[in-house]
């Protein structure tokens, strides 16, 4: 462990590329841990000399600077190491699951190469252009692989260069490609760690999901820009990482901060983290204290989006508070200012904001007016500059922090067999989480069982829980539209009845 943090020298070094403060760390501090994995410890000198060693792989098999990798890999270490290893080589890359290569023919048409770390059917690499099957045998000949010096990490990537795309949610149903280049990364990391309570007293930074996610690579590259230790566990194994880290600092979608908080049964942990953050969503104020009770020191909710990174807090004593190098204005749908007090549409500019999308010019002229990138929320500044957030202005749910369209989402499940109709809610739960629910008119209740497991199988975006409420006609308005409210309603009504009887059980 460090006895001291330099602030000034460490957002010095951090303003370098990725590859470059990896090599910083292993030349001043080569026995720090750098990576924690499956309890396997890796100092900053063995991440770099594993780095070396993938991007001699990588070279030898053709990969080149300027090309567009794509990344399958469940295994979070061998993916850091090859994102690392192809921004030092200057290829573009973008992370994948198996699932998202399957269902984005985009991605299939626009990548030159793809590294598979992890297990995909034959039936879908047949159709790429260029693989690189990183199987077992391949990797252990890379590592040993001897390395002289960490010059291959010396590179130094052009301003305009893409270095990596991101992706939004997708859930419209077509992907939203964002591309990152040198500065904007940097920017987006400043704005990270300007939103910690005091980054400087953090050690580790915990990641319980997969690199796919934006928020947990940028973790990971921020980890290796500021020299810190960063922990790849599950959210089983969360407890135990805490306790063996000194200063943690942990990021959490609310769905999961619920689960952590309900899994505690009242018990505090014996070591708490030093600060959690809730991405995807706000945490309700009641949920707050309880973490604050059960397992975290400091909470931290913000409000933002992968195209715009962190833009305010949500939740505490500063909510509404801009982070620093952020513009907000609240504008009428057909673009006029509005004062104070007024809700209207929330469009923003800032340093880490992205400035266009990649391949859909249509995408950008919506998104993009005169500069400021149009978020579609709603929200209202303050006469003290605040900003306060009212809610979505499209329909999309946010399940615990995993964002659903339903339309899309709905129009996929009415095309299995024997299904009529069907509609996606959102539904608060004690937390004030909320929980998805699926109602499904269908023709005959004997196939309720067989379209269960395939209507699940269509409602793929991380929300672990979702309920099917299976009828046989839904309630609809003169005009044949779903009463949505209706069934809302009566999902509420539901849960308090069931909660009231709860309530009287307990005190017989």
């Amino acid at each position: 462990m460090e006895q001291s943090y330099d602030k000034a020298a460490a957002e010095k070094i951090a303003m370098r590329p990725l590859q470059q403060c990896l090599r910083h760390w292993a030349l001043t501090k080569p026995v720090a841990v750098a990576v924690v994995d499956n309890g396997t410890a890796y100092s900053y000198r063995q991440v770099a000399i594993n780095t070396v060693q993938y991007i001699k792989m990588l070279e030898a098999a053709g990969l080149r600077k300027g090309m567009l990798v794509g990344i399958v890999s469940d295994y979070r270490y061998l993916h850091l190491l090859l994102l690392v290893a192809c921004s030092a080589i200057g290829a573009t890359t973008i992370s994948l699951t198996a699932f998202e290569l399957d269902a984005d023919l985009e991605l299939q048409r626009r990548c030159e190469l793809f590294l598979l770390g992890s297990e995909v059917p034959e039936t879908i690499a047949e159709n790429l252009k260029g693989v690189i099957r990183l199987s077992q045998d391949l990797l252990d000949h890379a590592l040993n692989t001897p390395v002289d010096d960490f010059s291959a990490l010396n590179t130094v990537p052009g301003d305009n260069d893409i270095v990596q795309i991101a992706r939004s949610s997708g859930t419209t149903g077509t992907s939203k490609f964002i591309p990152l280049t040198e500065p904007r990364h940097r920017a987006r990391f400043r704005s990270y760690v300007w939103s910690f309570t005091d980054f400087s007293q953090i050690s580790d930074l915990i990641i319980v999901f997969n690199l796919t996610m934006g928020a947990a690579a940028a973790m990971a590259f921020i980890s290796l820009h500021y020299g810190k230790t960063m922990r790849f566990c599950t959210i089983q194994d969360l407890e135990q990482n805490v306790a063996a880290a000194d200063r943690s600092f942990v990021q959490l979608l609310p769905f999961y901060i619920a689960e952590t908080v309900k899994s505690c049964g009242g018990r505090p942990w014996k070591k708490k983290a030093y600060e959690v953050r809730s991405i995807g969503g706000p945490v309700p104020d009641h949920l707050r204290s309880q973490i604050l009770d059960l397992f975290a020191s400091n909470v931290i909710s913000d409000y933002g989006s992968m195209e715009t990174s962190a833009i305010s807090v949500t939740g505490g004593p500063e909510a509404g508070k801009l982070y620093p190098g952020v513009s907000v204005r609240i504008c009428s749908e057909a673009g006029d200012l509005l004062p104070p007090g007024r809700i209207g549409e929330i469009e923003v500019k800032s340093d880490q904001t992205i400035g266009g999308y990649l391949w859909d010019p249509e995408l950008n002229r919506k998104h993009f007016r005169d500069g400021w990138f149009r978020l579609f929320d709603l929200g209202y500044g303050t006469e003290a500059g605040e900003l306060i957030i009212v809610g979505r202005g499209d329909d999309v749910l946010n399940i615990g922090g995993f964002k659903v369209a339903p339309a899309h989402t709905e129009n996929q499940i009415k095309l299995l067999d024997g299904v009529n109709d069907a509609v996606l809610l959102g539904l608060p739960d004690a937390q004030g989480i909320e929980e998805l629910h699926a109602y499904i008119e269908r023709n005959n209740p004997a196939d309720d069982s067989a379209l269960q497991e395939r209507i699940l199988r269509t409602i793929y975006f991380g929300v672990r829980e979702v309920t099917l409420h299976f009828v046989s006609k839904l309630p609809r308005t003169e005009s044949g539209k779903v009463r949505r409210g209706e069934l809302r309603d009566g999902l509420a009504a539901a849960r308090a009845k069931l909660a009231m009887t709860e309530a009287k059980l307990a005190s017989n």
